[in-house]
């Protein structure tokens, strides 16, 4: 019993002070209800919304990944077509004190106006001292820089 209070301590002072020096605030978007429009098709979506004054952000990975055409993977052909696109994913931690809720995998978390979905959840001992979540997201394409020049000597 005594090695599960000090576990608790020491986990309890990791996270506060992660949480004094790599804290961001973020937010918890959880889908309440979606109404459709049967006229216009639209659909009205309201999302619970839990602000969370810091999590921890573990650093980004960002992997490259190729994704085959589906008619190359059904039928063996030829190499058709594809695409790359950049796969994002993230370790957060917060502190159990600041999320009383359960987490879903349907939730998705808001950091500086990104929205990165839920992979995985994990719970810091069993006491709910903290939240261990894996994100990912989809990455934004890179800003492409294109400069013009104009040539004032003309060609003969």
């Amino acid at each position: 019993m005594l090695a599960s209070n000090q576990t608790k301590f020491i986990s309890k002072d990791v996270l506060y002070s992660l949480k004094r020096k790599y804290g961001t605030p973020a937010r918890i978007r959880r889908l309440k209800t979606v109404a459709n429009d049967i006229e216009t098709g639209v659909q009205d979506k309201v999302y619970d919304i839990i602000d969370i004054k810091r999590a921890i952000l573990m650093p980004e990975e960002m992997i490259r990944k190729f994704l085959y055409d589906l008619s190359f993977i059904a039928a063996n052909k030829n190499f058709t077509y594809g695409g790359f696109f950049d796969n994002v994913s993230r370790i957060i931690l917060i502190d159990g004190k600041d999320l009383k809720v359960e987490l879903t995998p349907n939730d998705h978390i808001e950091i500086d106006k990104i929205r990165e979905s839920i992979k995985a959840i994990g719970v810091f001992e069993h006491q709910k001292i903290g939240w261990i979540i894996a994100t990912n997201r989809v990455g934004e394409p890179r800003v492409i820089q294109l400069f013009s020049s104009e040539f004032t000597k003309e060609f003969k």
